[in-house]
């Protein structure tokens, strides 16, 4: 399941229906907050201090082409439900009628012919003291959804005169306008006869849940109010839940993103001021503030790696002024909002020069526009530049690593405890061997077709590096045998050599198998097969569902260094060939610190950061289990 994945609509279709309802939900808070043009406000003040100088992006909160607002008079209300602020008001369920009550804004996207497509309805979230009061009812929600009626009705009858059913719909808001958006869902089928039973609901920001297919749910894991009174059915439970002062408990949900996070100016320094991540600490509302003039999520879908995001992925994306932009590498750094430090991530940047860095696991990191610095470390890394002039910086010697120069523009290096592929960088920097006699902090070169170049301005001290030698495949389905070699996209066959090798699968399903010798396996993005067998072969899957064959056969110890235990990319080991039974395999299974180790005839395999207790629960198959058929080797 995608990272933004929609009920009935395919993953291009999802990708639209975010940005738009987003810009929706914005447009329409932001427009008057207590009489007040935020959004204006917010616009001015961008283009003042210099686009992307205080928020992290160029602030638009217009109305998306193609769109525009639906008057009370059309839908047939009467005037009245107007406010002073000119939105439609519904009644507070605890004070009535009363202006800038809960408030919504209908829109409706239409052609040049004035043909309507699609009709939005957008919640507005709080922007007045009297919205506060309705707090009480979100989490039952039956009161809210009494008072949507009447609105809902007339807007149900202009859709049917337009030709629209309730699939038709959008249903979105921020904040506490996402609220709305997931108690409408919630009573869809009591209000307007049922017509927007089958809409689409995309609520931002929102503290209440609400799990269905038609609902998605997006916001930021660091924003104190995204997700804080969860799916509970009364508000005094979902209070008596909390943790901590007042907590955020960082729940996941079926009907959520759950580990987006807002790599802001806050959260660059979260050791002083998120320590506590609470709703009545200030500071963790920036998330959720800032997120009022983001473009977080349309950058997030236009990212090189948007296709390989789960709904389960990390995914970190810069949203820093100028100054912390300079400052701060964007990382999934540990934070008291997460429960993923550690664990493979996508870092998002700007359309600005930005700090980007990679952590010990696998990570996908998307430079995006400017002239950015991207820091890669350990594991199986890809990397996009994007626009503008990148630096990739790899830490030590040149020496350290092989590079490599493929054949769709990426360089590949590999070294100290990783593989990075890299596309779009113009430069690759070492962390050492720079200056006079290779004594100084970093060494520049130029990626050029025939090697790395010495940007050293003096030619006689050049330090080119040659590119290593490796067999390339193609995007169609290759079978290679080789001792280094990039298998290209496609469902590729990889084999070894009896000596120390290199397989990288990168896109699409792929079989390796080193054979002998001490082999490094990568998988890529797919689900793999990767054979382990004699020797001391090391072994990364990538993102997919990979599967992990223990081979019979010489002395093997094996180490898997991402092998994941949840969600949609849960990994299976299969040991049929060197453990009997299920028995045989809890005899066999230490925990050795961070590691879980299963000793059987002959090797041992070794899952890095692996707890035992939860493998013994998992994806592992013996002797007496059947291989499912799909996850049959090629």
């Amino acid at each position: 399941m995608a990272l933004f994945s929609v009920s009935k609509l395919d993953s291009e279709d999802a990708e639209e229906l975010v940005v738009t309802s987003f810009d929706l939900a914005l447009h329409s808070h932001l427009k008057k907050f207590s009489g007040i043009p935020l959004g204006n406000i917010f616009e001015t003040i961008d283009q003042a201090a210099g686009p992307g100088a205080v928020w992290g992006n160029e602030v638009n909160v217009s109305m998306p082409a193609g769109w525009r607002e639906v008057s009370a008079a059309e839908l047939g209300l009467p005037s009245s439900v107007v406010g002073v602020d000119g939105y439609i008001t519904l009644d507070s369920p605890l004070l009535g009628s009363v202006s800038r009550g809960p408030q919504l804004k209908v829109m409706a996207e239409q052609d040049a012919f004035g043909n309507i497509s699609r009709v939005c309805v957008s919640y507005i979230g709080t922007n007045n003291p009297v919205d506060i009061v309705d707090y009480l009812y979100m989490n039952t929600g039956s009161a809210i959804a009494q008072t949507m009626e009447p609105v809902l009705a007339n807007v149900a009858t202009f859709m049917s005169a337009n030709g629209l059913s309730g699939e038709d719909a959008i249903i979105t808001g921020y904040s506490q306008g996402g609220a709305m958006v997931n108690i409408q869902a919630r009573f869809s089928g009591q209000v307007a006869d049922g017509f927007f039973t089958d809409s689409h609901y995309i609520g931002y920001g929102s503290p209440v849940i609400y799990e269905s297919d038609n609902v998605l749910n997006v916001g930021f894991e660091n924003d104190a109010v995204y997700r804080y009174l969860g799916d509970h059915d009364d508000l005094l439970t979902a209070l008596s839940n909390l943790e901590g002062f007042l907590d955020n408990n960082d729940r996941h949900y079926t009907s959520s993103v759950d580990n987006v996070v807002m790599f802001d100016d806050v959260y660059a320094n979260l050791s002083v001021l998120l320590a506590n991540h609470s709703i009545i600490n200030p500071l963790a509302w920036s998330a959720h503030l800032n997120g009022m003039t983001t473009d977080a999520f349309s950058r997030i879908v236009s990212s090189s790696f948007y296709d390989w995001m789960t709904q389960d992925s990390v995914v970190v994306v810069s949203a820093m002024g100028a100054v912390g932009r300079a400052t701060h590498w964007v990382s999934d750094i540990w934070s008291p909002t997460s429960d993923h430090y550690g664990d493979p991530a996508f870092i998002v940047g700007s359309d600005f020069a930005d700090l980007l860095a990679g952590s010990a696991a696998n990570d996908y990191i998307d430079g995006l526009a400017g002239n950015d610095r991207i820091r890669a470390s350990s594991g199986f890394n890809q990397v996009e530049g994007g626009t503008g002039v990148d630096a990739l910086i790899l830490d030590g010697w040149a020496s350290d690593y092989d590079v490599f120069k493929l054949d769709d523009g990426k360089v590949a290096a590999l070294g100290n405890g990783g593989l990075t592929i890299a596309h779009g960088i113009e430069t690759i920097e070492f962390t050492r061997g720079g200056g006079w006699f290779h004594s100084g902090p970093g060494v520049n070169y130029l990626v050029q077709d025939s090697h790395l170049e010495d940007a050293y301005k003096f030619s006689w001290f050049d330090r080119d590096f040659a590119y290593s030698k490796a067999t390339l495949g193609d995007a169609g389905d290759n079978v290679i045998k080789g001792k280094v070699v990039f298998a290209g996209a496609g469902n590729d066959h990889l084999s070894g050599t009896s000596g120390q090798d290199v397989l990288v699968g990168e896109e699409g399903r792929d079989w390796l198998n080193g054979g002998g010798g001490s082999d490094l396996l990568y998988g890529g993005e797919g689900n793999d097969v990767i054979v382990l067998s004699a020797g001391n072969d090391r072994a990364n899957g990538g993102t997919g569902q990979d599967l992990f064959v223990v081979k019979d056969g010489a002395a093997m110890h094996a180490v898997i260094e991402d092998f994941a235990l949840e969600g949609e990319q849960q990994d299976i080991l299969d040991l049929r060939d060197v453990l009997s039974d299920d028995a045989a395999f809890e005899r066999s299974l230490v925990q050795v610190g961070d590691d879980s180790v299963v000793h059987f005839a002959g090797g041992t395999v070794r899952l890095e950061g692996v707890d035992a207790a939860s493998l013994m629960h998992g994806a592992v198959l013996t002797g007496q289990v059947d291989l499912p058929d799909v996850l049959s080797v090629v």
